[in-house]
């Protein structure tokens, strides 16, 4: 029993930690002077409101299994879970990889900034690694993870081409830019490729990190059953 409600206070400390930091992030992006409801458009937002409700649906049922002594075992709601620990890391590599070399210093390390790029993403996947091993991840999940972002662009682009502008953008992000990029062009020599190409791409790079997310869970599987995680993973 100890140990069980250890590993309960370890649960809650962490998605505590994770409501706090993804909630306010969100509220500073939107809590501007004036208001700013634009931001709601960013996929860094929507991915991190996601974020904030699954961790505290699974809080309550947590404290709910410790209080009545029931484990619950809901494999819709971890399956779910499992999709938007996806869609955060696409934000954390997305922003990583192609945003943040071209990001203003000055704002780049804000916490506004970082709780919703960094912290969140990478408290969300711990959460889902350390304690979540046991969800059996089906292979085709790999494309539903694609679902949710595919869907994203497609009504970010419809609004867009209707007239709909995003803090005074075309589109929330650079690369979703067609006027720019346009849809299906492709320039080596200046590195541009249309529209339609890029979101080709981003569904190849989730079904990959859907691919790494699934290998890292195994392996911590495996490593808990065999009690090496007692000393890799003790916190």
């Amino acid at each position: 029993m100890h140990q069980e409600s250890r590993l309960f206070f370890k649960k809650i400390f962490i998605k505590l930690l994770l409501m706090c930091i993804s909630l306010s992030g969100v509220l500073l992006s939107i809590m501007e002077t004036p208001i700013n409801l634009d931001n709601l458009f960013f996929f860094t937002i929507q991915s991190n409101i996601l974020v904030f409700l699954t961790a505290a649906v699974c809080l309550i049922l947590d404290t709910y299994s410790y209080i009545t002594l029931r484990k619950f075992n809901n494999s819709k709601l971890y399956h779910l879970k499992y999709l938007v620990v996806i869609n955060i890391t696409v934000t954390f590599f997305v922003f990583s990889c192609f945003i943040a070399p071209f990001y203003p210093v000055e704002m780049l390390f804000t916490y506004k900034n970082l709780s919703v790029h960094l912290f969140s993403p990478l408290i969300a996947l711990f959460d889902f690694y350390y304690f979540d091993y046991n969800f059996n991840i089906q292979k085709k999940s790999y494309l539903l993870g694609a679902i949710y972002p595919l869907i994203y662009a497609i009504v970010i682009l419809s609004l867009s081409t209707n007239g709909k502008t995003y803090n005074g953008q075309a589109v929330p992000y650079p690369f979703l830019d067609y006027t720019y990029l346009s849809w299906f062009d492709i320039s080596v020599s200046n590195h541009h490729f249309g529209v339609f190409y890029i979101m080709i791409f981003a569904c190849l790079l989730i079904i990959g990190l859907s691919f790494l997310l699934e290998k890292f869970i195994i392996m911590r599987k495996k490593s808990a059953l065999t009690g090496s995680d007692k000393v890799i993973y003790k916190l």
